[in-house]
This record gives structure tokens, C-alpha cells and sequence, in this order.
């Protein structure tokens, strides 16, 4: 052990990577220092570079390809941060998601059937008792009927719609998240859907209670004759006077459209009563209907009723209605609804109007099939981060790398250094006076000659340099060629080095630059700078984000629907006024405009109702956007979709408000004010003729009548009348016009005169200033307020806007990148390489580029001179050489030049033996270098590589070529706008049918039919026919 140390210790001190022939003391001692030096700081550079890479741990993004969903849930049970980039972007709901909605019993039993309906028509139907179950009961389930048929069709609608809904994003989205929001999606939806609903019976109920609509049943009003002499009568429509425990004091349904009694069966005949009454064990009622009342209307009746121990759960008291129907024993009745049943969801304890806030949905059951939404995802790769050290391959193909590129510099460079330092530590020092000697010698010397021997020495060196020695080729020949090549090396070198510079320095590059996590003032610094490059693209990590996290919308309305006890207390004051004079009031009678403030107040309702639910629907509509938006470009797109909001809500409004109004219009549903003119005939017989109402004398001309029959727009001024006379006219006032409907009174008028600083108003004041009705206190318009609308604007061009002066708008821009949330923003420049790149680049082509030239400048060298050569010592012209003398000759030259080939020849080693080892390791050098070249081309031919590469901002024709080169798959093109409007690549045009254009929808020809058949009440339903077609048409 002791004898293998110490041959190990002289192997250790003799060993010399720089050997030559030198057998002196000092040539070995200063190539043995050399070649410690030189081990050393080859070691230390490499392991200290190893070190690092080994010991250093990474973060290492892995990439899974075509993951199934089994490989994807074991990724994300060790991998929190996968993420898998979806081949498909969008996708509907309805690919994933199932949903079944169970409705409340009563929507599928026998009380909504046909049969039930027409069992419960009879004689008391149109004669009896208002609040009488068998007088209101057919109509209340034919509300129930149309109620659970219309939820039914409308909730199918709107699901379907739902399935179409596109789920977006542009990452797979974790099982637990996903099935989150998808459920608050569905509920969103469904309440949206809810919302609408309530919304369209809200306008209907606001309609019909404002129009004062009249039912046949006799519910709401009845036609009263009143006569002050005996002999003289006139007509008038007085509404209904309700009296209960509930309403002790009356209720009348032109003020208030809750007024109702209990129903059951009323022994009396009431029909023509202004009064109808109940109270708590009245004789004259036989059996009370708990839980269920009458109402002004019959679906007012039907909301106000509950199941709460009600018939419908109650055989025997099914049972007792057909008892007082007189049905026969063989008469169906519907089977009684399951008590226990409903008592699972409260329904015994709902009243209609609770059913119907949800459309009578009892059960919500949605199906979300995660591995469906999956499957339509279908991600290509997913990736995720994981620790990783350097792998042994690495570490080795970096030694192998690292040695490569030291060895060469440190083989070339150590041993000058090592003999520069050497020989200054043993230089002798001469005499003194050699060097007193020398010293004057050279003193003599003129500086012209030091100079001339300078340049002799360069010259001379210049002449003899050749760095191609070789320790076989020594003949005056040879070196001669060796120093042509080294001339020519070095000119080539020189030539090639100083293109390659101005070629490095002066190329302008395309560089991507990369900023990892950036902040919002980093990207907003970045947009600054890159204002006019269109490169700079920072991708978001979430693509969608709702509205509400970007925008603040907040309506300012007019100043008469801010304040709603403002416009209820002119309704309380004009209908006292109304009630303190005669039963009969002129229709332009100032008197009878109450209901206008009550319709304008609803209509202010009804508008902020609007606005609340579609900005609800607004906040949950998403932004979609690939990549960050810049600040200026977020608020130009979110202004653009704010403004489209803001013009589409008055249409949201206005669409079913203007069927309503069409529909009450063309059909001339009886109001008991405005619409219907009676006429008294076959006195004292009492009987009342009703015809279509007009207006005479409009703006003071009283050979101008216009007709409700076809003229919606039909309108008289509205004017104050004495209170001890009706007839007898004192005032009119401004703006205020009295039409067809109410809602027509209402949307034709104007509010000029309700302004603090109009004298019409105080003229109103003083003229009905009685003790008994105070009107000091009526508040006025402010003047003073700014707004948008002028004064004389009517109702309905106020209203068409929804009320609104203006919006309240705050843009969120950090908010949306907070949601965006980019990892990485990038943008190209163009620039020259700095000099340390330059210098990086020149030294690594200068080993190639060396290496080269080294091989390629001997050989062209020594061909050039065997030609030469041959060619002057052929001084006769001899025959060619047969063609196989000459190629033998030619593989004998291979044969002799592959023998003696030396790549790693040594002129300082020019014994035999150093020779017959560096030939040997020539062998073996070339060996491995064509294992390694067939290895690696053997493996670029059999691998097959996507290489990807981009084009920045492709026009139009550059993507069609590149999809007939590559291929439609193949050529892929991310938008950097995901959400685009149809209207932007899509104009579309529609024809109507002919009827729609025709003169017999026109103005002029329906004007033609009132002028002719005036007279005839038969007319009116032709013409009202071609005026619904119109105004559906509009």
C-alpha cells in the first residue's frame, strides 16, 4: 500500500501535459509547474461550475401532452398549480349540464284543467254576489291555468337559452371551482329569469290598475245612473267600495288595487250595490272559503289567496262546492293536493304571489358533469411546476462542455505565463560592469538605429512565423509551405475576425424582452413606452371577468321620480278634491287627472325596477379578453359597452310596455274613465249603451273631433271646472291633456305647470282652495335644478329615457387586472448587440473559425504547390497514364497521407515514439468522431420536431398563404379580442310581408273607415283589427 502511495506521489510530480524533447532541469521543472497550474485552474473552474449547477435547485416546468382526465385528477392531487390550456375556449352549458325543475303540485293537478275551469261557469257568473266564489272562481283558475302554462313555456325557453350560454375560459378550471360557479351561474340565470317575469306582471298589474280596467264580473266598478230632477239622468262608472274587518273604513280599486273581501257563498244578490261588504260571522253569507278572497281583479284575487287550509287540500270541502254548483253525483272533481307533500317546501304557508316569485319552481335539480365539460375542454397539454436538480446526463455533457471550452485557452495561455514567471525568478545577475558596459553601449546607439532594429526583429519574426511546424515535415519545402499557410491563415483570420465584427456591431436584432409578474404601474410604464409598438402582449391568466368588478353604474333620475311621497301627495290631494264634488266629473276635468300621478309614480317604479334588474343581468355579463388591455384601450371598449347599455334599456323597458299598451288600445278594453261614451236609452228602462269615447274642440278648434277608435293619440286639454258646477269651465291647464287611457292622459302630458315658479299652478291652488282640502301645502318642482330635459317635455319622451338625467360611471381599471392577472408581459424591440455581446459572440466563432482554417489553408496550400510543382518539371508532354494507373496511384496517395495524418501533431516531440502516439490517437479521434456524427444523424433523421415559429401582426392574405402552406390545423392564430360583436362582421336585412307596407295599416286609410262608418259600431272592430296589425308592425 505504502509502495502504490509513493508511485502515486512521483506519478502525481513527474506528470507533464506539456512534454517536448527538452531534456534540460529547467524546461522540465518549468513544464511540470505549467501543467499543475494548469490542472488546477481547470479543476477549480470546472468543479466550482459543477458545484453550482449541481446543488442549485430549479423550478422546472413539466409539460403532459394529450393528459387523460384520470392522469389530470392524480396531477392535481400532488400538483396545486396545474394548469391545462383548453383546445376549445367556449363551451355551452348545455354539453355538461343537466337541469330538471319540479314544479308546485298545483301547476299538474286537475284545478289548472279545462274541465275544472268550465264546471266552475255559471248563471251567478255574471248576476251574483261580487265577492260569491261561483262569480270570480272561473276566471281566478283561468289566471292560475295561464300563469302555471306561461312559467312552464317561459322557464323552457330560458333554460334552452342557459344551454346555449357559452362557458369561456382558456384554462381548465378545477373540479370544486368549477362547480361552484357554474351553480351560481344557474341560480343567476334562473333568477334573472324570475326578475323578468315579475317585472312583465308588474307592468301588466301597474296597466290595468292605472287604465282603471274594468272586468265584466263587476269586481272593480259598476255603471251608475243618477238623476237630480226626476226626469233628467246621466251615467258615470263608479269603482267599487270594499268593506271588511281588513278595510273597516272602505277601499275602492282606483286608489287602492289590494281591496278585497273573503269569498264563499253569498245568500244575496249584490250585483248592483256601490258597496260590498263582509264581516266576521255575517248571517248572510252561507260558508267563507278560508284563505281565499276576491279582489278587484281576478288576478289580484288569485295572488292574495293562500293554500293555508284552503279547498285545494280539503276533499270535504271540495265536496261542498259541488253541493252549492248543484254538479251531479257523476261530476269529476279534481283530487285534493297532498298535504303532507306540500308541507315539505312551506306551500300550505305561501300565498299565490309567493308561488309566483319563483314561476312555481319548487325544486331546483342541476346535473353538472364535470368529466363532460372536460372532455369538450380536451386540453393538449397541461403543465405544472416541480423542483429539479441537475440530472448525472447534464452534469456530464456540461464537464465535457466546460472542459472543451478551458482546456484550449488555459493549454495556450499557462505555459507563456509559467516561463514568463520562471525565467524572471532565475535570471542571474551579471557583473556590474558587463552592465556598466552594456549600458554605454546602448547608450551610444542613435534612436534611429534601436528603432531600425526594432523593425528588423518584427520583420524578421514575421517572415519565419509559421504555426504550422510539424515534427515530420522539416525540409526547406515544407516549412516553406507551412509559412504560406500561416500568412494566409493569419489574412483569412484577420479578414474573417474584422467582418464578423462590423457584421455583429452593425446587425440590428429583433429582441423579445420578458418581464415575469408585473405589476399594474409596470404595465402601465411598459404601455407608456411601447405607445406606438404594437408588440407588447401580456397574456391573462383568467380571461373572463364580470362587469361588476369594472365598472360602477348609478342612474340620477328626474327630480319628480326622486321623491315618491312628492307625486303621492298630489295623488291624495287631487282625489280629495275629486271626492268633495259631484259623482259626475267632466272627463277634462282637472279633478279626474289623480290617477296620473299614481301612473307616474309607478312608471318611476317601474323604470328603476328596470334598471336594477338589467344592471344585475349587465354585472354578470363578462369582459373576455386574452391578453391585458391597455389603460386608454379598457376604457374606450368598457365606454363603448356602457353606452350600448344605456341605449338598450329603454327598449328592454318599453318592448312589452308598448304590447301592452298596443293590445289595451286596438282592443278598446273598457276603462271606466276616458275610453267609452254612454248613452241612456229606453228611459226610464235604465239601460246604458257604451260606444268608443272622442274629443271635441282640441287645440281650440271645434270642427276638429278625433276618436279613440283609431287615433291612440286622440287627446282634449285638460281643464278646471267649478265645483258647484260641472259644466261650467274656468281654466285649462298647461300641458296637461286628457286621452283615451289614462296611461295615454299620462304620457301626452307635459309638467310645465308644476313648477315652483309657474303663476298656473298657484291659479290651480286658489281655485280649489276649500276649507276642507288644503293645498298650501302641494310641493313644487324645484326650477332651480338643472336637467337635460326641457319643461314642456312630455312624459313619454321623458319616460322613453328611462327618467334618467344621467350616469354615475367609475371604471375599475385595477380591478380587472387583478382579475387578469398576467404572469409575463413581452414586447419585441430592435437594437445592435453591446459590446460585451460582441465580444461573446467573436470569441465563440473564433475557436470554429480557427479550427477551420487550420485544416482547410494547409491542404489548399499544398495542393496549390503540388500542382506547381508538377507542372514545371513536365518539360515533355508525355501520354496520359491509363485511368486505373491513375487511380492506384491516387489511393496510394490516400493510403500514404491517412498513415502519416496527425491532428494532434507536436513539433517539439519528434521522436518516434511521440509520433506513433499522437498517429495513434488520430485513429482513435476519428473513430469516435464518425461514431458520434452516424449516431447523431442517424437520430435527426428518424426524429420527427414541430418547430413553431410566429409571425407578429399577420395581415389577412399572410394567414390564407400560410393556411395553404402549413395547412388549416396547423396554422393557429390567438385573437387579442376573444369577444366580438356580430354587428362588426355582419350586416343583416330582413323583407316584412307585404301586409306590413300596405295602405291598409296606414293612418290615412283607417281615418277613411271612422269618416264612413261613424255611425256603426260594427265598424270599430275592423278597423281596431288593421290598427293592432300596425302598431305590432311598428
Amino acid at each position: 500500500m505504502i509502495g502504490l502511495i509513493r508511485r502515486l506521489g512521483k506519478f502525481c510530480k513527474e506528470f507533464n501535459v506539456f512534454e517536448t524533447d527538452a531534456t534540460d532541469t529547467n524546461s522540465i521543472d518549468i513544464q511540470r509547474w505549467a501543467t499543475r497550474i494548469y490542472i488546477f485552474l481547470l479543476l477549480f473552474s470546472i468543479s466550482g461550475l459543477l458545484l453550482d449547477r449541481g446543488l442549485r435547485v430549479e423550478t422546472q416546468l413539466v409539460e403532459v401532452e394529450n393528459p387523460s382526465s384520470e392522469l389530470y385528477v392524480k396531477l392535481q392531487e400532488t400538483h396545486s398549480d396545474i394548469s391545462c390550456l383548453c383546445s376549445k375556449v367556449s363551451v355551452s352549458y348545455g354539453s355538461f349540464i343537466e337541469s330538471n325543475l319540479v314544479y308546485e303540485s298545483v301547476c299538474s293537478s286537475g284545478f289548472v284543467s279545462q274541465t275544472w275551469i268550465e264546471m266552475l261557469v255559471n248563471d251567478i257568473t255574471t248576476q251574483g254576489h261580487p265577492g260569491d266564489f261561483r262569480a270570480s272562481a272561473s276566471l281566478i283558475f283561468q289566471v292560475l291555468q295561464g300563469l302555471c302554462i306561461r312559467a312552464k313555456s317561459m322557464l323552457d325557453v330560458d333554460i334552452q337559452s342557459f344551454y346555449d350560454t357559452k362557458f369561456i375560459s382558456n384554462y381548465l378550471v378545477k373540479e370544486d371551482k368549477f362547480n361552484t360557479s357554474t351553480e351560481k351561474v344557474i341560480g343567476e340565470f334562473l333568477n334573472n329569469s324570475y326578475t323578468n317575469f315579475d317585472h312583465s306582471m308588474s307592468i301588466l298589474s301597474s296597466f290595468m290598475h292605472g287604465n282603471l280596467l274594468v272586468p265584466g264580473i263587476g269586481t272593480t266598478a259598476i255603471t251608475f245612473l243618477q238623476t237630480l230632477d226626476g226626469s233628467s239622468y246621466y251615467s258615470a262608472v263608479i269603482p267599487r267600495n270594499y268593506m271588511s274587518s281588513q278595510f273597516p273604513f272602505g277601499c275602492m280599486c282606483d286608489h287602492n288595487d289590494t281591496c278585497s273581501i273573503a269569498s264563499g257563498f253569498y245568500n244575496s244578490t249584490v250585483f248592483d250595490n256601490l258597496v260590498i261588504s263582509y264581516w266576521d260571522n255575517e248571517a248572510d253569507v252561507s260558508f267563507i272559503m278560508k284563505n281565499w278572497f276576491v279582489s278587484c281583479s281576478a288576478l289580484n284575487s288569485l295572488l292574495m289567496s293562500s293554500f293555508e287550509e284552503s279547498f285545494l287540500f280539503n276533499q270535504t270541502a271540495l265536496n261542498l262546492i259541488g253541493m252549492y254548483y248543484s254538479w251531479s253525483s257523476n261530476s269529476v272533481l279534481p283530487d285534493a293536493l297532498n298535504l303532507n307533500e306540500s308541507n315539505k317546501t312551506n306551500e300550505t304557508k305561501s300565498t299565490f304571489s309567493d308561488l309566483l316569485q319563483t314561476l312555481f319552481v319548487k325544486e331546483q335539480l342541476h346535473n353538472i358533469n364535470y368529466s363532460l365539460y372536460y372532455a369538450q375542454c380536451k386540453p393538449q397539454s397541461c403543465s405544472y411546476s416541480a423542483p429539479k436538480k441537475a440530472s448525472f446526463l447534464y452534469l456530464l455533457i456540461l464537464f465535457l462542455s466546460l472542459y472543451g471550452g478551458l482546456s484550449v485557452p488555459l493549454q495556450f495561455i499557462v505555459p507563456y505565463i509559467v516561463t514568463l514567471l520562471m525565467r524572471r525568478l532565475r535570471r542571474t545577475t551579471e557583473t556590474r560592469a558587463d552592465t556598466d558596459v552594456s549600458a554605454m553601449t546602448e547608450a551610444s546607439k542613435s534612436l534611429r538605429e534601436r528603432v531600425q532594429k526594432i523593425k528588423s526583429s518584427i520583420w524578421h519574426s514575421l517572415i519565419e512565423l509559421n504555426l504550422f511546424q510539424s515534427s515530420i515535415r522539416r525540409q526547406q519545402t515544407d516549412i516553406k509551405q507551412q509559412r504560406y499557410s500561416t500568412r494566409i491563415y493569419i489574412i483569412c483570420l484577420v479578414i474573417a475576425l474584422v467582418s464578423l465584427i462590423f457584421y455583429t456591431i452593425l446587425i440590428v436584432q429583433t429582441e423579445l424582452i420578458q418581464i415575469n409578474n408585473p405589476s399594474l404601474e409596470t404595465t402601465r410604464h411598459l404601455y407608456l413606452q411601447n405607445e406606438f409598438n404594437s408588440s407588447l402582449q401580456c397574456p391573462c391568466t383568467s380571461i373572463n371577468v364580470p362587469y361588476e368588478e369594472l365598472v360602477t353604474l348609478q342612474p340620477s333620475y328626474h327630480q319628480m321620480c326622486l321623491n315618491p311621497s312628492l307625486l303621492l301627495g298630489w295623488e291624495a290631494m287631487v282625489r280629495a278634491l275629486r271626492e268633495t264634488g259631484d259623482v259626475y266629473v267632466q272627463r277634462e276635468d282637472f279633478r279626474s287627472s289623480y290617477e296620473f300621478f299614481y301612473l307616474l309614480n309607478q312608471l318611476c317604479q317601474l323604470s328603476n325596477d328596470t334598471i336594477v334588474s338589467s344592471l344585475e343581468t349587465f354585472n354578470q355579463t363578462q369582459l373576455v379578453t386574452s391578453y391585458l388591455l391597455s389603460d386608454d384601450l379598457f376604457t374606450s371598449q368598457m365606454n363603448s359597452i356602457v353606452k350600448q347599455l344605456q341605449s338598450d334599456l329603454p327598449e328592454t323597458f318599453f318592448r312589452f310596455f308598448q304590447l301592452v299598451r298596443n293590445i289595451t288600445y286596438a282592443n278598446q278594453i273598457f276603462a271606466f274613465i276616458n275610453n267609452v261614451q254612454y248613452e241612456l236609452i229606453d228611459l226610464p228602462l235604465t239601460k246604458v249603451s257604451f260606444s268608443i269615447n272622442g274629443f271635441q274642440g282640441i287645440n281650440g278648434n271645434s270642427s276638429y273631433t278625433c276618436s279613440c277608435a283609431n287615433d291612440i293619440n286622440c287627446n282634449a286639454k285638460m281643464r278646471l271646472y267649478s265645483l258647484s258646477d260641472s259644466l261650467l269651465l274656468n281654466f285649462t291647464v298647461p300641458g296637461l291633456y286628457i286621452a283615451c287611457t289614462m296611461y295615454e292622459s299620462l304620457l301626452q302630458s307635459t309638467f310645465e305647470c308644476f313648477y315652483d315658479d309657474q303663476d298656473c299652478l298657484m291659479t290651480i291652488i286658489n281655485f280649489y282652495a276649500t276649507p276642507w282640502v288644503n293645498l298650501q301645502d302641494f310641493s313644487l318642482l324645484n326650477s332651480s335644478i338643472p336637467s337635460r330635459f326641457p319643461r314642456n317635455s312630455s312624459i313619454n319622451s321623458i319616460s322613453s329615457e328611462l327618467f334618467i338625467e344621467f350616469w354615475n360611471q367609475s371604471l375599475n381599471y385595477p380591478s380587472y387586472f387583478a382579475h387578469c392577472q398576467p404572469k409575463s408581459c413581452s414586447y419585441t424591440i430592435l437594437q445592435r448587440n453591446n459590446l460585451i455581446t460582441t465580444i461573446t459572440i467573436i470569441i465563440g466563432l473564433i475557436g470554429g473559425l480557427s479550427a477551420s482554417l487550420r485544416i482547410i489553408v494547409p491542404v489548399v496550400v499544398t495542393i496549390y504547390f503540388y500542382l506547381i510543382g508538377r507542372r514545371q518539371n513536365q518539360s515533355v508532354v508525355s501520354e496520359p497514364s491509363p485511368i486505373r494507373t491513375r487511380l492506384l496511384i491516387f489511393i496510394n496517395a490516400i493510403q500514404n497521407w491517412l498513415r502519416k495524418l496527425n491532428v494532434f501533431d507536436n513539433p517539439k516531440q519528434t521522436t518516434a515514439y511521440y509520433i506513433q502516439k499522437q498517429q495513434r490517437a488520430t485513429y482513435v479521434y476519428f473513430v469516435l468522431l464518425s461514431i458520434g456524427l452516424v449516431i447523431l444523424l442517424i437520430y435527426n433523421s428518424l426524429s420527427y420536431s414541430t418547430i413553431a415559429f410566429t409571425v407578429t401582426n399577420p395581415s389577412l392574405k399572410q394567414y390564407q398563404e400560410l393556411q395553404q402552406q402549413y395547412g388549416i390545423e396547423t396554422v393557429t392564430c390567438p385573437c387579442s379580442q376573444l369577444s366580438i360583436t356580430y354587428s362588426s362582421f355582419i350586416d343583416l336585412e330582413y323583407d316584412f310581408h307585404p301586409v306590413c307596407t300596405s295602405q291598409f295599416i296606414s293612418h290615412e286609410y283607417l281615418q277613411q273607415l271612422f269618416q264612413i262608418y261613424n255611425s256603426l259600431d260594427s265598424t270599430y272592430a275592423r278597423d281596431n283589427a288593421f290598427t293592432n296589425l300596425g302598431k305590432n308592425v311598428e
